[in-house]
């Protein structure tokens, strides 16, 4: 199955395709086998109803954007004689089979769908594999094909990922906007990665906000596109934004299309903001302690799951959504703190720019209530942006504050007003959380800055030598401390009879250096056993390259005499 690049990524918008997509279009998702039974029902009339329609579908891709996509994927022969051999929900993959190339398929995941997936997002923060990814790779090992080609978007670009460099069987990848993987697993898997992480490719918006998430795939490509130009912060982050779109002389729509009649990627460079998010998130991975990331990922997984899947979040006997998305930051003020501290750390040590900062305040959606916040309240005679303005920006107040050491007046004077908003004992607990804030900030661990954002580099696998000349000078090393083991202490006995045996403890002496030699002589009898267990699995391994190799050779051969028959028959 040999596709290129671009049609690769329009299979995966067919993973987003709904019920409601159809019921616009006034007609049904029927029972299907093939991107054109599937697809067939959409003629210009359905495509039409698309059009008028100004409703936003899943994966917030609108009727305009269907209507182009399913367009171009009717006029592009390869994709709408392809099969669909499986579709597995609980997985949220299709896979496509090509008639004439039964051993080949090419799987599509869907991007993140529900609660589940983003706090799975999460948890990728400190570990090396999460519940989703192996559900994925089970998926994949199960299909019956020789040759897999993985797309996905989103979470189903890092599924597609993952899969790529753990399963045999995938031997290419096209991830959109797929998010990256933690140190765990790249120092778990480097020898997987060095050998396979060339296979990926993986295209990323310029405003994309998940892609910049975690550790990208040593070796791997990463594609920046200029998508679509809507200023929405979510639109960033969705599929059909990889296309641009134009209507033609009756108003149809379509996607623009290269030389090759594919649809057109304008390469584009990452936005600014995006760059400082990703550095953050690197700046975490880098510095934060390993018994902070797990809990860290659990935390930015919930929130995730609370602001992007829009529904009800209930953990434990609390329920939390949009609207009350403060209590479950204040849920676990510790963590909070850890984040706001590590946020703060390196805001000051790249200089980040109060225009930067408020950059990034925009992508959160939070510069309004900033504006706000700094022209509508009086700290003496000036306003608080006049403070802010007089420290050299809203960081710098705060950066200034939180590293003296001192008690910090204004700060805590304007928490207590904030919190005064709301009741006595609000304004009192915001100060004990920058008090807290504070403590977190100094217990950052030293590092080197120029590290601490750089992404992660693959290890590189090394050439072990287990030759029998290698397990003897091992054995005859173990040998020769077994040797020296035993006798130098053994003779003191012949001196129990002096005066100064007992009061010199020499019984104790004895017996203690004793108990260090029955533990050198255990510890060299545990190296040896996993020296022989090391050698042993070498050699198996070696036997059975061996038997695969002389298989390949003999299967040569008689290809060999097949070709040297045929050329006989035919007196060549």
């Amino acid at each position: 199955m040999q596709l290129t690049d671009e049609q690769i990524m329009l299979l995966e918008q067919l993973t987003y395709l709904e019920n409601r997509v159809a019921e616009a279009a006034d007609v049904v998702l029927g029972p299907y086998d093939s991107v054109e039974s599937l697809l067939r029902q959409f003629d210009e009339d359905a495509l039409a109803e698309l059009e008028d329609s100004n409703e936003q579908f899943e994966g917030r891709i609108s009727g305009k954007q269907w209507a182009a996509i399913i367009r171009q994927i009717q006029n592009d022969p390869e994709l709408y004689s392809l099969d669909i051999a499986d579709k597995d929900d609980s997985v949220q993959a299709i896979c496509f089979t090509d008639p004439n190339d039964p051993d080949s398929a090419l799987v599509a995941f869907k991007g993140s769908t529900g609660q589940e997936e983003w706090q799975d997002n999460g948890s990728g923060l400190g570990l090396s594999d999460t519940e989703k990814q192996k559900e994925a790779l089970e998926y994949i090992e199960n299909l019956p094909y020789d040759s897999i080609t993985v797309t996905g978007h989103s979470k189903g670009g890092n599924k597609a990922q993952y899969v790529t460099i753990l399963s045999d069987k995938v031997d290419r990848c096209i991830s959109m906007d797929g998010q990256g993987f933690s140190q765990e697993f790249l120092d778990q898997y480097y020898a997987e990665i060095e050998k396979k992480g060339g296979c990926i490719k993986n295209y990323f918006l310029d405003g994309d906000f998940v892609s910049i998430l975690l550790f990208p795939v040593p070796g791997s490509d990463q594609i920046c596109i200029e998508g679509d130009d809507s200023i929405v912060l979510e639109k960033n982050h969705v599929p059909s934004s990889f296309y641009r779109y134009y209507q033609d002389e009756d108003g149809h729509w379509h996607i623009l299309e290269n030389e090759g009649g594919d649809p057109a990627l304008v390469i584009g460079t990452r936005e600014e903001v995006m760059t400082y998010l990703h550095e953050l998130t690197v700046f975490l991975l880098n510095v934060m302690p390993e018994e902070d990331k797990k809990k860290a990922g659990d935390y930015i997984g919930n929130i995730l799951a609370i602001l992007m899947d829009g529904k009800d979040l209930k953990l434990e006997d609390k329920t939390y959504n949009k609207s009350n998305i403060k209590e479950y930051l204040l849920s676990d003020k510790e963590m909070l703190t850890k984040l706001l501290a590590y946020f703060i750390k390196y805001v000051e040590t790249y200089n980040l720019t109060d225009d930067e900062i408020r950059s990034l305040a925009e992508v959160l959606g939070l510069d309004e209530v900033l504006a706000a916040l700094e022209g509508g309240m009086a700290v003496g005679n000036k306003t608080l942006g006049g403070v802010i303005s007089d420290a050299g920006g809203l960081l710098n107040l705060i950066i200034d504050q939180i590293r003296d050491g001192k008690e910090d007046s204004v700060i805590e004077w304007l928490l207590k007003w904030i919190g005064g908003w709301e009741s006595e004992e609000v304004g009192e607990d915001m100060v004990d959380f920058w008090r807290s804030l504070e403590k977190e900030y100094q217990s950052i661990p030293d590092f080197d800055p120029e590290k601490a954002r750089a992404d992660a580099a693959g290890k590189e696998s090394k050439v072990r030598d287990f030759s029998e000349r290698t397990y003897g000078i091992l054995m005859s090393a173990i040998a020769s401390v077994e040797a020296d083991t035993y006798g130098s202490v053994s003779g003191w006995s012949r001196y129990a009879g002096e005066e100064w045996y007992d009061t010199l403890l020499i019984p104790n002496a004895v017996g203690g250096i004793n108990a260090y030699f029955e533990r050198v002589s255990e510890i060299n009898r545990q190296c040896r056993v996993s020296a022989e267990r090391v050698f042993d699995e070498a050699n198996e391994a070696d036997r059975a390259n061996a038997e695969r190799l002389r298989s390949l050779v003999d299967e040569m051969k008689s290809v060999r005499s097949l070709i040297e028959a045929k050329t006989d028959g035919l007196g060549m």
